[in-house]
């Protein structure tokens, strides 16, 4: 019997990476709100409102629309992996950190 075991060691996100993660994704924001402004609804995609998902190292950024298509959340990081998420939280305005 063969046992094949994969490991996927991510990194934590440093409280310095944390801030450069939050002022990229604040660019992200920005664009997202001026794309809703212009066009009365929210982009399909990040990049629909001209942004790259690429959160470096770390991964993507991971976009979700309300059911209703009012609200989004964008995030980034894996707490298994990175042993940290970062989300900011259309509806509330605000940034959340899971660590």
């Amino acid at each position: 019997m063969f046992i094949v075991a994969i490991y996927f060691a991510g990194r934590p996100i440093e409280s310095i990476e944390e801030e450069e993660l939050k002022r990229v994704g604040g660019d992200i924001v920005i664009a997202i709100g001026a794309f809703r402004e212009a066009h009365g609804r929210l982009p399909v995609t990040i990049e629909e409102a001209g942004c790259d998902s690429s959160a470096g190292g770390i991964g993507t950024w991971r976009y979700d629309i309300s059911s209703d298509g009012t609200t989004y959340s964008l995030a980034v990081g894996d707490y298994s992996l990175n042993q940290c998420e970062i989300r900011w939280d259309d509806t509330s305005k605000r940034w959340w950190v899971n660590r």
